[in-house]
């Protein structure tokens, strides 16, 4: 009996020691890579194209769909979420039949260690979903049987997740070159509800339904308009507020958020939540800022994508609409990119300061104290106008008014 005891006690020790050792390897002081998040018009205007470059409505179910990505629209949008999701920062290099990878993300503040944890290795293609190979997380190195069993685990979660299952099932083939990425999926009808699932999850939808049902209480007392969008914010911030009591400030105040938005932009919440074409909907209202319906709806995309999606993301759409219309559309309009940076920093507050936005939003809050004056912005720029008065993106008479947008930004009561 004492040598069974002692042999346990040995072999507890060894696993011990060995899971201390394991740690030691794996867990390091600094990360291997660390790079910001960029993203620029250019990038928006790619990911716009890729959208557009698959004709929903001419598919058939069953059939066979591809994708192609470019090198370094893979390697901006690995890094992007590994910010987004994890803190982090990522490198994708492709390559011939595979893609190397680096991915260096901060334990969490909860963790009982401090320091980073740098995964890296390579994606091998094989005849349908790429396999892991030459792994190593940290100075560890991990067979390639354990890093595909894990990987299998985690896409198991993805599949089968409560909340927000991804429809993995349906791609079918991802291949590597040195420039593209190519992933061939299967077309079925559902996909579209099923990614918007993986986006909205149950518990997402229930938290949405009480603010759409204020929204149609609100927009049956002011009618049709026009309303203040200030007017708007603090029933909204303040039921957010009372239900944050009891739960996340920062959920309830993207849930608010986003409906309001939908309002604003005058669309069906139902477009992204299908369960919402049972609920109460808000009659249409004309919604402006400055007596602008156009810079209510710059203020809420920003706000919406910032709260749910980082800073980052908001100013690169933001910017990239403006760019847009100066070739066709309203022209460039240093107005609306405040009414955007005003958003972008509302909808920051809004998660990262969730109990003190909501405090700050009473009764007869005003426009002034959400949005800068910008009657005296340049607006309405063609192309050509917008190049010869400022040079284009970046130059020092474009940093000079978009500083200038920053100050009076930073000066905004709601985000003292």
């Amino acid at each position: 009996m004492r040598f069974l005891l002692r042999t346990a006690a040995v072999i507890a020790a060894a696993c011990a020691l060995a899971m201390c050792a394991a740690l030691f390897l794996a867990v390091e002081h600094s990360p291997r890579l660390d790079r910001a998040v960029v993203l620029t018009p250019t990038h928006i205007e790619r990911a716009k194209r890729i959208v557009k470059g698959q004709s929903l409505r001419r598919m058939q179910a069953g059939s066979l769909q591809s994708i192609r990505l470019r090198s370094e629209d893979v390697d901006t949008a690995a890094n992007y979420l590994a910010g987004l999701y994890a803190k982090g920062s990522a490198h994708v290099q492709l390559e011939d039949g595979a893609a190397r990878f680096l991915l260096s993300v901060p334990l969490p503040p909860a963790a009982p260690l401090t320091g980073y944890v740098n995964v890296s290795g390579r994606l091998l293609q094989t005849s349908d979903l790429p396999r892991l190979e030459s792994v190593r997380v940290g100075r560890l190195p991990l067979p390639d049987a354990l890093s595909n069993w894990l990987l299998e685990r985690a896409l198991d979660r993805l599949r089968t997740h409560p909340l927000r299952p991804v429809p993995l099932d349906a791609l079918r083939t991802v291949r590597f070159s040195r420039h593209s990425m190519g992933m061939i999926y299967t077309w079925d009808s559902a996909l579209p509800q099923q990614l918007r699932a993986s986006i909205a999850g149950e518990k997402d939808v229930e938290q949405l339904k009480p603010y759409q049902t204020l929204l149609a209480d609100e927009a049956r007392a002011f009618g049709r308009g026009p309303v203040s969008l200030a007017v708007l914010l603090h029933p909204m911030m303040q039921l957010a507020r009372m239900r944050s009591a009891h739960g996340d400030a920062a959920a309830e105040n993207r849930a608010a958020l986003l409906v309001l938005t939908f309002h604003v932009l005058g669309e069906r919440l139902s477009r992204v939540v299908p369960q919402a074409a049972a609920w109460p909907r808000p009659a249409w209202q004309r919604v402006t800022l400055s007596g602008r319906s156009d810079l209510a709806k710059h203020f809420m995309v920003s706000a919406a994508i910032a709260a749910h999606a980082d800073t980052a993301l908001a100013d690169a759409i933001g910017l990239y609409k403006e760019l847009e219309d100066a070739r066709g559309g309203s022209g460039f309009s240093f107005d609306d990119l405040a009414a955007d940076r005003a958003g972008t920093r509302f909808g920051e507050a809004a998660t990262r300061q969730a109990d003190a936005l909501q405090r700050r939003i009473r009764p007869g809050v005003q426009e002034a104290q959400v949005m800068p004056a910008v009657t005296d912005l340049p607006s309405g720029m063609t192309e050509a106008e917008f190049l010869a008065r400022f040079g284009g993106v970046g130059t020092p008479a474009y940093q000079a008014m978009m500083q200038e947008i920053e100050r009076r930004v930073n000066a905004l009561p709601m985000l003292q």
